[in-house]
């Protein structure tokens, strides 16, 4: 995991994020600036530690609003969310 958080290969983080491990998914999830990474992690990774490092890096709480299931989080599809 040391490893992973040196990173700054954006491929690499992309593989990370798709492995089977949480605490690698976790670790390259919390190094990416791939806003669609982190929010596709942030909706459908089944791990909850790592859902919740990717909901802490969206940076713009307002990109986050109710859908109209009220269990779920859907990101906003505004031109500043989509940054």
């Amino acid at each position: 995991m040391a490893a992973i958080a040196r990173l700054t290969d954006e491929e690499a983080l992309r593989a990370f994020c798709g492995d089977p491990n949480w605490v690698l998914r976790r670790a390259a999830v919390a190094r990416t600036a791939n806003r669609a990474l982190i929010i596709a992690a942030a909706l459908d990774d089944p791990d909850p530690y790592v859902r919740e490092e990717a909901v802490q890096r969206v940076a713009d709480p307002t990109c986050w609003r109710r859908s109209r299931c009220a269990t779920r989080r859907a990101p906003c599809a505004s031109a500043r969310c989509a940054r």
